[in-house]
C-alpha cells in the first residue's frame, strides 16, 4: 500500500489500521489538519481513523488531503462568528421568554440547540488551544470560553429542572453576554453579503 502527501510517499507492507493511522499523523506533523482522504480514487469524508479502520485493509494508494493549521483555524474562527451572530438574535427572545415564564416548545428546543452550540464551541475552543497557531485574539476569547465552559453544568442542571428563572439569568447575564463578545472579538471574520 502507498500513503501520498503531498511530497511524500510511504510504502507499507502490510495494512494494518493502526500503523497507517500512525505513518499519517507522523506525515501530517502539527503544522496540518486532515481534510479528507482519497482513496483509490474515491474521495473519502469523515474521522480519519475510521475511515483507516473500514477501508484500509482493501486499499492501494491513500492520498492524504490536510489544510494548514492557520487555513483550518481561521476557518474555525469564521464558523465561530457566524454560529454567534446567528445565534444572538434567538437567544434575546429565548431570554424574554424565560423572564415572562412563558417559554414555549421552540424556546425549550432553541435552548437545546443552544447547549449543543455551546458544546461544539467548547470542541473549538479545545482544538485551537492545541493548535501550534494561536491567533492574536485568542487570549480574549480564551476568558470568554473558560466563562462558557464554567456555565455549563449549570445551564444543564436548570434545564433538567426545567427552572425558566435560573435559565433566564444564567442566559442574560453570562451567555448572551459572552456571545456579544465573541462576535466582537471575531467581528472581522464574519462573511459579508456580496451585492
Amino acid at each position: 500500500m502507498k500513503i501520498i502527501f503531498q511530497e511524500q510517499e510511504v510504502m507499507l507492507e502490510d495494512a494494518v489500521p493502526h500503523i497507517v493511522f500512525e505513518v499519517i499523523q507522523q506525515m501530517l506533523t502539527d503544522r496540518y489538519y486532515f481534510d479528507y482522504f482519497i482513496i483509490d480514487g474515491l474521495r473519502m469524508d469523515g474521522d480519519p481513523q475510521n475511515i483507516i479502520e473500514d477501508y484500509v485493509s482493501d486499499a492501494e494508494v491513500i492520498e492524504v488531503i490536510a489544510i494548514e493549521a492557520t487555513q483550518f483555524i481561521v476557518g474555525l474562527q469564521q464558523s465561530m462568528a457566524g454560529y454567534v451572530t446567528t445565534a444572538l438574535p434567538a437567544l434575546r427572545v429565548t431570554v424574554e421568554r424565560f423572564q415572562q415564564q412563558e417559554a414555549t416548545a421552540q424556546q425549550w428546543q432553541d435552548l437545546h440547540d443552544l447547549l449543543e452550540g455551546m458544546q461544539w464551541l467548547q470542541q473549538v475552543y479545545a482544538t485551537v488551544a492545541s493548535s501550534t497557531y494561536v491567533p492574536k485574539e485568542w487570549l480574549t476569547l480564551q476568558q470568554i470560553f473558560v466563562q462558557l465552559i464554567q456555565v455549563l453544568p449549570q445551564l444543564a442542571s436548570h434545564l433538567e429542572a426545567k427552572n425558566q428563572q435560573g435559565i433566564a439569568h444564567l442566559l442574560q447575564i453570562t451567555i448572551y453576554h459572552a456571545f456579544e463578545q465573541i462576535a466582537d472579538q471575531l467581528h472581522l471574520f464574519v462573511e459579508q453579503p456580496k451585492n
